[in-house]
This record gives structure tokens, sequence and C-alpha cells, in this order.
């Protein structure tokens, strides 16, 4: 599987790769996901080729093990990345960035320890060959 040439985390990218995320305080629903929430942006783009993305998700670091996760409890699908990317039928066009402004993480730990969480992105071009991204996001339990 080759990569996909790019997959940013825009808000608060630091020089060594990765995002860095602090606790904000979860007003939408505390009581159903946790009172605490880490929010940042993430943009998909694809430099090599046209792409379709299958299928998206993250893996979180628990006890030295990486665990996939996600509020469906499966990876996400191609119609909800373009939903959320706001990139028609899932499909990334050679050099456009396609974001979603609104991923978040949501918890109760506010201990001033870190959560590493590891997106990925599995495409496929017009002959089906499958191609991957990868991001990682440090969120920090703790307010800024």
């Amino acid at each position: 599987m080759k990569r996909i040439s790019s997959v940013y985390i825009l808000k608060l990218k630091n020089p060594r790769g990765f995002a860095q995320v602090y606790t904000e305080l979860n007003e939408k629903d505390p009581e159903k996901r946790g009172k605490y929430k880490w929010h940042y942006e993430t943009t998909v783009k694809s430099t090599n080729e046209d792409l379709t993305i299958i299928e998206f998700g993250a893996y979180l670091l628990m006890n030295g093990n990486w665990e996939k996760t996600s509020i469906y409890d499966r990876p996400f699908n191609s119609e909800e990345f373009a939903k959320w990317y706001s990139c028609p039928n899932g499909e990334l066009e050679k050099g456009v960035g396609y974001s979603d402004f609104n991923n978040w993480s949501k918890g109760d730990k506010l201990d001033s320890k870190t959560q590493e969480t590891l997106w990925y992105y599995i495409g496929v071009n017009n002959v089906g060959k499958k191609f991957k991204g990868t991001a990682k996001i440090i969120s920090i339990h703790k307010f800024q």
C-alpha cells in the first residue's frame, strides 16, 4: 500500500510533525461523551494522483498497545469522509486539500497526562491500488 502523500493536522502543529491539543470544556454532550473535549482540524491531500477514500479512523495508544476506536465502534467510510471533509463522493482531487474543521475527542480525564492518537486514511486510485496516510495527535489532559 503506497502512502497518501500528505495528511495534515492543522491545529497547533509543531515542528516534530504532530499536533498538540489542549483541553476545552465539552458543553454539548458532557453526560454522554465526557466533561472535556480536545478539538482539532484535519486536512487530507493527495499529491500523487486522484484517490477515493474508502476507510479512515483512529487508533489510541492504550497501555502500550494501539487500539482502534471511533464513536461508532467501527472504521469510518467513504460517505462519512465525503460529508465531514466536504469532499464529493470521497474523491480526493490531486493537489487539493479537504478539511474536517470539527474533529474531536472527548472524555472525563483531566490529569495533565497525554493521549496519543494515530489517524489513518486509506484511499484507492482509479485502478484499485491502495494508498494510506497517517497523522499523530497528542491530546494533553489539561487546560492551556
